[in-house]
């Protein structure tokens, strides 16, 4: 255990906990529908109830991005562009494969390489780096409990990520790491180049073009099925708010009898106490009433939308048909506090109708603390192809980007062409691309980690001319790869690697490095490929 956590005389501040992150404190939710006692996932033939699936999952992953494990939540597969419920999942299956892997490998960490690994963790350092003793107190008292969790599942998951960190070394030690390999690339990274650019840019290729009606339209001929209309719908929405009465501050105290000349003012910080317990009480109405409207809702198929929200003084709500480019304001407001992001508009143009009469329902809609949107999808017009009238601005404008982009393409590689040729003959690097007709300017030293200084020097100067020799031009330069706006051609003046004041330390760093690289690739493949071939099944699911 760690000694001396729980032997505090008092709080003397709250502020410590600051630093520990947003992630943490996010809400739990509900347990509804996930069978509180009753199995809801099964892994590798152990069952697990709905309070475990979010205590082990959801709530341990929030906490693990608050004690800022992020080698640990990767593993577990909780980065990525995957949506949050099926993040939650994998950091829960993958955790309990882990679990099930101490065993077979042997792996145990004891109590005390707990409590070390807790004491270095960044998340209860003060501003010396050391252990904070009360900042871990405030969490474990004043925020665990909020999240279904206790103290206990802080060790839970500092041991399990011990448990990843040595299945890693077990799994990558037959990967070797290649000392002369890692200097290699350590030079390379460590080089900085000067170089000189010329830079062709597409506005006067696109300035050139003059494309006649005709040619537009045997453009759109052979690509029309790309113009196509947005597709529209409308609905009848309504919003569903408590309506509370105004906060106001709390009302000063009797005078101090003892110096009634200064009597005591009220804190503005402090709110009415009997205005916050009437603002509850309404708010508890609203909720019960809110969920009872849906509850109906759904068992009449949403056949009463119009009525039931009347009965609640709902203000109903109807648009036309309009496209998610052009939605009301009320409907074009992000979700509130979605972890998914969007907007609400793009939630009702992704409902899909079944034969259900419901599936035409949206779910309720966060907008606001408290505030929520419900729409019904009345109508729609799918998305056709477009006329050429329709299309035609807009085949012209795609017409002259292509075309622009392949004269510009063209011209690029004719010049590099005649300035490698001048600057093998001898000429300077400035004097044949002038001749060329482009301006040149000297760039550098970089290094890879530099960024370029303006929009008119190339991002990829250094990956592209980090392998190139001094005094020969490099390759185009295309910038951005898709729909590029400019070319360049660069000459590197001079490449060299930037000295280290101890190599052997460096060199010894960098290997020790990659190889913890190659560990946590063991660790994950071995995960991933046991998550594939896990047995996971998913019940009492509503």
């Amino acid at each position: 255990m760690i000694e001396n956590i729980r032997n505090y005389t008092g709080l003397t501040f709250v502020v410590l906990v600051g630093l520990f992150l947003g992630f943490l404190f996010l809400d739990v939710g509900h347990l509804k529908g996930m069978g509180g006692g009753k199995a809801y996932i099964q892994v590798e033939g152990t069952s697990y109830d709905g309070p475990e699936f979010v205590r082990l999952g959801k709530s341990s992953l929030e906490l693990a991005y608050g004690l800022q494990m992020f080698e640990f939540v990767g593993s577990m597969g909780a980065f990525g562009g995957n949506d949050e419920e099926s993040k939650e999942e994998t950091f829960f299956i993958k955790r309990m494969i882990l679990r099930n892997a101490k065993d077979t490998f042997g792996i145990h960490p004891s109590e005390e390489e707990i409590s070390e690994a807790i004491r270095t963790n960044p998340a209860f350092a003060n501003k010396d780096g050391k252990f904070d003793q009360e900042k871990y107190r405030y969490v474990v008292q004043q925020y665990l409990g909020s999240k279904g969790l206790a103290e206990s599942d802080i060790r839970e998951l500092t041991a399990d990520s011990l448990i990843a960190k040595k299945l890693g070394e077990i799994l990558g030690s037959g990967l070797g790491v290649n000392e002369k390999i890692v200097a290699a690339g350590s030079a390379l990274s460590r080089q900085q180049v000067t170089a000189q650019i010329a830079r062709i840019e597409l506005p006067p290729f696109k300035e050139a073009l003059k494309p006649t009606d005709e040619e537009i339209k045997a453009y759109w001929d052979t690509i029309q099925d790309s113009f196509r209309t947005e597709p529209k719908r409308k609905f009848t929405y309504f919003v569903a708010e408590a309506k509370l009465p105004e906060t106001k501050p709390d009302e000063a105290k009797p005078a101090d009898p003892a110096n009634p000349e200064k009597p005591e003012k009220p804190d503005p910080t402090k709110e009415d106490p009997k205005v916050l317990e009437e603002r509850q009480r309404k708010q508890q109405e609203f909720d019960e009433k809110f969920e009872d409207m849906l509850n109906e809702l759904q068992l009449k198929k949403g056949a009463n939308f119009e009525e039931l929200a009347k009965k609640i003084n709902f203000e109903i709500k109807s648009t036309e048909l309009f496209p998610a480019s052009l939605a009301p304001a009320e409907l074009a407001v992000p979700i509130y506090k979605s972890s998914r992001g969007g907007r609400i508009v793009d939630f009702l143009f992704n409902m899909k109708e079944t034969s259900d009469p419901f599936s035409k329902i949206s779910e309720p809609l966060e907008i606001g603390d408290n505030k929520w949107l419900v729409a019904r999808l009345d109508g729609e017009e799918p998305s056709r192809v477009k006329t050429f009238e329709e299309a035609r601005d807009q085949a012209r404008q795609q017409f002259i980007e292509e075309k622009a982009r392949e004269a510009m393409r063209k011209n690029a590689d004719e010049q590099l062409k005649k300035i490698r040729e001048a600057v093998t003959a001898g000429k300077s690097f400035a004097d044949a691309a002038k001749e060329a007709g482009l301006e040149t300017k000297t760039v550098g030293p970089v290094t890879a980690s530099t960024r370029p200084s303006s929009a008119s020097e190339p991002q990829a100067l250094f990956s592209s001319t980090s392998l190139v020799d001094p005094g020969t031009v490099a390759d185009l330069l295309i910038e951005p790869l898709v729909e590029p706006t400019q070319i360049f051609i660069a000459f590197v003046e001079k490449r060299e690697v930037i000295k280290q004041p101890d190599p052997a330390a460096t060199l010894k760093s960098e290997v020790s490095s990659a190889a913890s690289m190659n560990q946590r690739i063991a660790l994950d493949a071995w995960l991933t490929e046991r998550l594939e071939s896990a047995k996971v099944e998913r019940l009492n699911r509503r």
